[in-house]
């Protein structure tokens, strides 16, 4: 009889909760007989995550606005090394987030819980002190990266990392994704999966779009979670601009239909360029998180497209660069200069080639590492 095999995981936000969705399903269909405790949302518990807690409990942005909530997240942490303990899982992955995550892993490390690692989407070190890459060395024991050119930041510090590729490239649809079938009227809307971030972006984003009036049908795309919060924002300007506001679940048929977009910087800007949709990045933070961020993170960009790129193909607002009139002003030129579009969805047909690792599906190649790691058949 083969032994079952217990992995705890812990995805910290929405996009972590997606990625380790596309990542574990084919482990998952593959072995059945594997169970999933920890942390985690839909996606997740649709593979039969067992949750110990809600996953948006520590769903947080910005250092202010996390700062109230440092004792239930230091309990929280708590809880979870405890589970980890009790349930004596025989692999810990982790998914990005890592305030929560690496302070989970320290403990562990701390109380000698030899329980072998894997964790998902390395830290931003090119942006943030080169440091933190030795630093995690001490309990971080595998890493997996999106990117080809973050592993070089890691294997120095005796890291065993791997460049598994972005899960996001198993999600496209090739067979709707044609630009000439999308409707010229369609503006999609990504106002963030946060409740901070739909606060102080989403009704900026609405009042700067009145002058369009007649001319555009604009669909946002709201988390579950938050969607009361979508709709008590846009209320206002229901007679004053054609606004769908539509579940995120049906993102991919919003993604077909738009011919441009404004997001919320995040994963969902990777997302709009490899499904060819010219956008511009948009995003604002409490005035004293941006200050601390400001003095503290080294890179030119925030779009991951122009990171992964080095240079400013999409257009970025950030913070009081997001106003009103330069929200309208960019907007604009992607509208009547096709050039600013055309030059975004050059760029953009060359991502998915450089998503993937030999051009192995992600997924695939972190079935078989696992399997290596959990010495499954």
């Amino acid at each position: 009889m083969q032994y079952k095999k217990t992995i705890f995981i812990i995805a910290g936000e929405i996009s972590g909760d997606q990625l380790g969705g596309i990542l574990l399903k084919k482990l998952k269909t593959s072995n059945n007989s594997l169970h999933f405790y920890g942390v985690g949302g839909k996606n997740l518990l649709e593979l039969g995550l067992k949750p110990i807690f809600s996953m948006e409990k520590i769903s947080l942005m910005g250092l202010i606005e996390v700062l109230p909530k440092v004792p239930e997240l230091l309990s929280l942490i708590k809880l979870t090394v405890n589970k980890i303990i009790k349930i004596k899982p025989d692999l810990i992955i982790t998914i990005d987030a890592p305030g929560f995550n690496f302070r989970v892993l320290k403990k562990l490390k701390k109380l000698k819980v030899n329980i072998p690692n894997i964790h998902v989407v390395a830290p931003t070190v090119w942006a943030w002190k080169a440091n933190r890459a030795k630093e995690i060395a001490n309990y971080v024991d595998n890493l997996f990266v999106l990117y080809p050119f973050e592993k070089k930041y890691f294997t120095p510090h005796g890291i065993k990392t791997y460049f598994i590729g972005h899960p996001l490239v198993e999600k496209i649809n090739k067979s709707n994704n044609n630009l000439n079938n999308r409707k010229k009227k369609i503006i999609s809307i990504f106002p963030g999966s946060r409740k901070n971030e739909i606060n102080f972006h989403l009704d900026l984003i609405l009042n700067s779009l009145l002058e369009y009036n007649v001319k555009f049908t604009f669909k946002i795309v709201a988390v579950e979670s938050q969607l009361s919060l979508v709709e008590n924002i846009s209320e206002k300007y229901r007679n004053l601009l054609d606004i769908d506001i539509v579940l995120s679940s049906h993102k991919k048929n919003i993604f077909n239909k738009s011919f441009l977009a404004i997001a919320v910087s995040g994963t969902i800007t990777l997302e709009l360029a490899l499904h060819k949709v010219p956008f511009i990045t948009v995003y604002k933070l409490n005035l004293l998180s941006y200050f601390f961020l400001k003095n503290v993170v080294y890179t030119k960009y925030i779009t991951l497209v122009n990171i992964i790129y080095n240079k400013p193909i999409v257009p970025e607002l950030i913070q009081s660069q997001c106003n009103k009139d330069n929200i309208k002003n960019k907007l604009d030129f992607l509208i009547q200069d096709k050039k600013g579009s055309k030059l975004q969805l050059k760029n953009f047909n060359k991502l998915e080639k450089m998503l993937k690792n030999k051009n192995v599906r992600p997924s695939v190649l972190v079935s078989m590492i696992i399997k290596k790691i959990l010495k499954l058949n």
